[in-house]
């Protein structure tokens, strides 16, 4: 458990920026972070890229990635290294993940194994936080001493990720070198929530707010750089949070505007020259990128002139020999194309229309906003006065006068700091996890199981012989339904199931399901989540099995019935 750790170090790897943050028991709230990722500018978090070298080791991450890269680019000493960016997206919705689950460097020339990068960058987060606590000056002389097995990890994930893409981070901590026993996950809008328990709130109407009363019932949004998930909690009287609706949400964070507006440049450029644009000037396109990252969080909803950004020094060197190239012939006849669809470049500045700078903003706001009114009018939200808003995208003036737009008749709270709640909430959940009391499951969970064949309700293509005896394989041994109530900690007792093979190794197979009631674990609506397999005591082997549901984890506890010998053991999706 997290209480019997000096420190709590929660790492938020995140879809465009990642950092992290922690406090020490003795004061739990005192939570820091650090505020210096980059020589040339102060900031508490760094963008979420890896950078290896030909030998595809760890050359750098974040900040000094992306500008060694450019630097590399620029002296044309690229050749055989590969950087990674903004790869957290590639484990949402996958059907099928594992350790050969691959991903492509920003060129798309060089492919690595995602296991290996998210480990990389983990660990380098993971070093990091170490060196930053044991250090007198930012911990005194409580860190004076501190030793590794003294500290507990928290790793932030998404609430609407499945159960395999959790297993997926927590598999890439281990092998960054966290220990099983100190790492614990986090649900980034419930680690927001608990954050927003103990700060003071202000109503965007003006008025005072306290989430922690008891009975306060809110809708939690964390708008981050590529997802937002959204859930409803309630306070309890013993001061611990449960949830009344299970998560959900979708891709539509900050990066899918970043998506807009780089489409918005393929329409004026031609999507070749945008490609030759990002070979040739990748420091210019980050730079490009940071810019347009400052004009998304500042942009007035209410502009009704131009929206202007600058551009990158290498355009406008071919601006000016642009006899010489038939890339820019081809630009400028571009941007004439479109100077009446609201789109014009003027010196070094490129030029937007105020609604067609709303309009990039679209595919996000309109998909958070009707999955909100779909969670309002939920019964269990009955009586929700307030939406707390948090994450990174939240800054968005546009982000937020939509909702408020949308929902005038609740309170909107967007608490200080918004892109810290989730960092520093997970760090609160490290020290105290039970503060969770309840979840809602969002999926139907159990296991692979044969039984008797029943013709009145089996399907033929199932039956199999075992022993003589006709059997039904395949079948999903329902333990959890989806909807259900889910209490932390809670214990479902496995009857009926012996998957005993001839080496005496006993194994469940779990598989997840969105739909309530599966009756065959291959239904398209299941996915296999992961597979426990140990071997029995010889002469000892009648068992009792028993699915612990944790904080955010399965188990599985096997008791040996004559031994009375016991283990627990945790499912592995690879």
């Amino acid at each position: 458990m997290a209480s019997s750790n000096t420190l709590v170090v929660a790492i938020d790897f995140g879809t465009t920026y990642s950092g992290y943050a922690y406090s020490f028991k003795s004061d739990t709230t005192n939570v820091k972070t650090v505020n210096k990722w980059s020589s040339k500018l102060d900031s508490q978090k760094t963008p979420t890229s890896v950078l290896l070298t030909p030998e595809r080791k760890l050359h750098s991450f974040g900040y000094d990635a992306e500008e060694h890269y450019a630097d590399l680019l620029e002296d044309d000493e690229a050749e055989n290294w590969a950087l990674f960016r903004r790869i957290k997206m590639v484990l949402y919705g996958k059907k099928e993940l594992s350790e050969q689950t691959e991903i492509w460097d920003v060129t798309d020339t060089v492919n690595m194994p995602a296991m290996e990068i998210f480990s990389m960058a983990i660990k380098f987060l993971k070093d990091h936080a170490i060196e930053t606590v044991k250090n007198p000056r930012n911990t005194g002389k409580e860190g004076k001493n501190l030793t590794e097995s003294d500290i507990y990890f928290i790793l932030t994930v998404p609430a609407i990720w499945d159960d395999s893409a959790r297993l997926f981070m927590r598999k890439a901590a281990v092998r960054a070198g966290i220990p099983e026993a100190k790492l614990g996950l986090a649900l980034e809008s419930e680690a927001a929530s608990i954050w927003c328990q103990n700060i003071p709130l202000v109503v965007s109407k003006g008025q005072n707010n306290d989430l922690s009363t008891i009975g306060a019932k809110y809708m939690v949004v964390d708008i981050g750089g590529g997802t937002a998930d959204i859930t409803v909690h309630e306070k309890q009287s013993d001061g611990k949070l449960r949830e009344l609706c299970w998560a959900s949400g979708g891709d539509w964070g900050g990066t899918k505007v970043d998506e807009e507006f780089l489409r918005m440049l393929e329409g004026l450029m031609g999507k070749a020259a945008v490609e030759r644009f990002k070979r040739e000037c990748m420091a210019d396109l980050f730079d490009l990128l940071r810019q347009f990252e400052m004009v998304k969080r500042t942009t007035d909803p209410k502009l009704d002139g131009k929206l202007k950004i600058r551009l990158p020094e290498s355009l406008r060197d071919i601006s000016r020999n642009a006899n010489r190239s038939a890339f820019m012939n081809s630009l400028l006849k571009s941007i004439k194309a479109l100077q009446n669809e609201g789109l014009s470049v003027e010196k070094d500045k490129l030029r937007i229309d105020a609604n067609k700078a709303r309009e990039m903003f679209a595919y996000s706001v309109d998909g958070m906003c009707t999955k909100m009114r779909n969670k309002l009018s939920n019964p269990k939200a009955a009586g929700l006065r307030h939406i707390l808003v948090v994450g990174g995208f939240s800054d968005s003036p546009v982000v937020r006068e939509a909702l408020k737009k949308n929902f005038s008749d609740v309170s909107l709270i967007f608490p200080p700091e918004p892109s810290l709640a989730v960092l520093k909430g997970a760090v609160l959940y490290g020290h105290k996890p039970q503060i969770i009391a309840s979840r809602i499951a969002k999926f139907t969970y159990g296991l692979k199981h044969t039984d008797d064949f029943d013709e009145s309700k089996h399907k033929k293509k199932y039956r199999t012989n075992i022993n003589g005896k006709p059997m039904c394989k395949n079948l999903f041994q329902i333990l959890v339904k989806k909807g259900e109530t889910v209490i932390n900690g809670q214990r479902v007792a496995i009857e009926n199931h012996s998957p005993l093979d001839e080496h005496n190794f006993m194994t469940y197979e779990m598989y997840l399901c969105t739909k309530p009631h599966p009756m065959y674990v291959d239904e398209p609506e299941c996915k296999k989540h992961g597979t426990v397999r140990t071997r029995l005591i010889p002469g000892d082997r009648e068992v009792k099995a028993v699915l612990i549901i944790k904080d955010t984890d399965m188990f599985i506890e096997l008791k040996h019935v004559k031994s009375e010998k016991s283990k627990i053991e945790r499912f592995d999706f690879m």
